[in-house]
């Protein structure tokens, strides 16, 4: 057999490099497995989360929107007009620049038709809202809260559902790379286990079979060695092998044919 003429250094070497090798490989799937996760989890934090809370910073902008139109157009005497024109404006920018920042920061088709449809809802909102102004600049609160009652309150309502659907895209994503870090811990784990397992069998037969060459040619030498001392010159010992323990019994071998000259 081959690894009988192996020398015992090497046979260890070989055995010791072997286990190596699968601490090596336990240890790249183990960085593999925390990189995956690491990776999902930040996908989490670093994107699907905060698109969540800006969904979120959308409506809250909207409500209060919503809350300063209606506040307006109970000042029957205007004296408020100017100040919540001014508040409005300013709502405005704060939606139209979060509108921006998920504009760059959604990647997927489906959450960018969300956000498409967004911005038309929100236009056409925009529009009533303009409509809403001039009548209230033109002292016709009636023709305003006409506008209100009639498209603004419907436009309100598909703002909202198409935000809420966005959120729920947002949501849905969240949850699928919690589940998609969940998978890979669990596929590692058993990849894992399985080379833990292999390392002990294969392990334990390695050691088995090194300690195995090792100690059984001594024993057959040391045998011989005492059948030698005790004057018995007529048993015979035979080497299977070109390591150490071989070389030793060839030696022995030769010793008992040089005695009986």
């Amino acid at each position: 057999m081959f690894l009988h003429d192996v020398k015992i250094g090497t046979k260890l070497f070989l055995a010791f490099g072997f286990f190596i090798v699968l601490m090596g490989i336990s240890a790249s799937l183990s960085l593999l497995s925390l990189n995956r996760a690491n990776n999902g989890m930040q996908s989490i934090i670093t994107s699907d989360y905060p698109t969540t809370v800006k969904a979120n910073q959308l409506i809250e902008n909207f409500q209060e929107f919503i809350s300063t139109q209606q506040l307006m157009l109970l000042d029957d005497q205007g004296t408020y007009t100017a100040q919540s024109e001014q508040h409005l404006k300013a709502i405005s920018e704060r939606i139209t620049l979060i509108l921006g920042e998920l504009d760059k920061a959604l990647q997927d088709k489906q959450s960018q038709q969300v956000l498409a449809d967004i911005r038309g809802v929100r236009q056409q909102y925009l529009d009533s809202r303009y409509r809403i102004l001039q009548a209230v600049q033109n002292n016709d609160r009636a023709g305003a809260i006409q506008e209100m009652m009639t498209n603004t309150l419907s436009l309100q309502q598909a703002y909202k559902a198409k935000v809420q659907a966005l959120i729920a895209i947002q949501n849905t994503q969240m949850q699928r790379a919690g589940e998609e870090v969940e998978g890979d811990f669990k596929s590692n784990r058993l990849v894992l286990i399985l080379i833990t397992l292999f390392s002990v069998v294969v392990g334990s037969l390695m050691g088995w079979f090194i300690v195995r060459s090792i100690t059984r040619p001594l024993g057959e030498a040391v045998g011989f060695a005492q059948s030698i001392a005790e004057g018995d010159l007529t048993r015979n010992i035979a080497s299977h092998g070109k390591d150490e323990t071989g070389q030793l019994l060839t030696a022995l071998m030769e010793m008992k044919a040089r005695l009986l000259e």
